[in-house]
This record gives structure tokens, C-alpha cells and sequence, in this order.
């Protein structure tokens, strides 16, 4: 549906890093799940 960049503080990285928010439709609901840029192969 759509993505949103934005910094924020990350755990993993300890540091202020570029995230990036997905949105999705999943029926009636909208979902985001956030990534860190630095490590997007986790899901915040």
C-alpha cells in the first residue's frame, strides 16, 4: 500500500538509523511493520 521513511532509535544497532514503515492491507485491518534500513531482515 505504501512506505514511510523515517530516524528513530534502533536496539539492535544502539544508534539513531534510517527506518523505513511499510504499510498493508490484511483484510479489513492495515498492518506496518517496521525495518531498520541497516538491517532490514529484521522486523521491529
Amino acid at each position: 500500500m505504501g512506505t514511510k521513511q523515517h530516524r528513530h532509535y534502533c536496539e539492535t544497532c544502539n544508534a539513531i538509523t534510517n527506518h523505513v514503515t511499510s504499510y498493508n492491507n490484511d483484510g479489513d485491518r492495515l498492518v506496518a511493520s517496521v525495518r531498520c534500513s541497516d538491517h532490514s531482515d529484521i522486523t521491529l
